[in-house]
């Protein structure tokens, strides 16, 4: 990358405290995104915002045949250390740039919970596409910004259930406490009718 866009830089600065915040969160992400995908036996899986490789680690403990990419140098360095003694290969790639990669090499390409934190995902679509075998899809998730800032809702034991909707027409603002202190998200969507 020529010139790190400035949301790299803050993912660099949050990876470690963000990892640990969303450790917690995977039991309720992961089960939807494996039903998705199915069997991956063999796949070559590409797994763009791969973050701290929890996925990746998966996928290739399954069978599959897997990359897992980054903007994040810190998050890049954080999948490494977690997926010791895998298969996994990690690179550091831009979403928002030309990935390094033929054309048709893969036959799945995940990207859960990213394409919401990159400035514009035409790009990255046109190149997972680009990307994708003739057979190939695309499997992507991204939080509705009524959900982001929604409190869970949680059992006697802990456990997250769902979270509880409020207020749907209002914005939001929420803190992000792993990009450090003084960090505030603005949901960036005005919700104008109801789903």
């Amino acid at each position: 990358m020529e010139k790190e866009r400035q949301e790299i830089l803050y993912w660099n600065k949050a990876a470690s405290a963000y990892c640990v915040r969303q450790d917690d969160l995977k039991s309720i992400y992961q089960p939807v995104v494996e039903e998705q995908l199915g069997d991956v036996s063999g796949k070559r899986i590409l797994d763009a915002g791969c973050g701290d490789g929890s996925y990746s680690k998966s996928l290739a403990s399954r069978g599959a045949i897997v990359i897992g990419i980054d903007g994040s140098s810190e998050m890049i360095s954080i999948a490494k250390r977690r997926s010791k003694n895998t298969k996994v290969k990690y690179r550091l790639a831009d979403l928002t740039a030309k990935l390094p990669f033929s054309n048709d090499s893969f036959d799945v390409v995940l990207a859960n919970m990213v394409l919401m934190d990159i400035p514009k995902i035409d790009l990255a679509i046109s190149e997972f596409a680009r990307l994708l075998s003739a057979n190939g899809f695309l499997v992507l998730s991204i939080p509705h910004p009524c959900f982001f800032c929604s409190d869970w809702i949680k059992d006697e034991k802990s456990n997250h259930l769902h979270k509880e909707i409020a207020d749907y027409l209002t914005p939001k603002v929420e803190e992000l406490t792993f990009w450090g202190k003084r960090s505030i998200f603005t949901a960036p969507f005005f919700i104008t009718s109801m789903c």
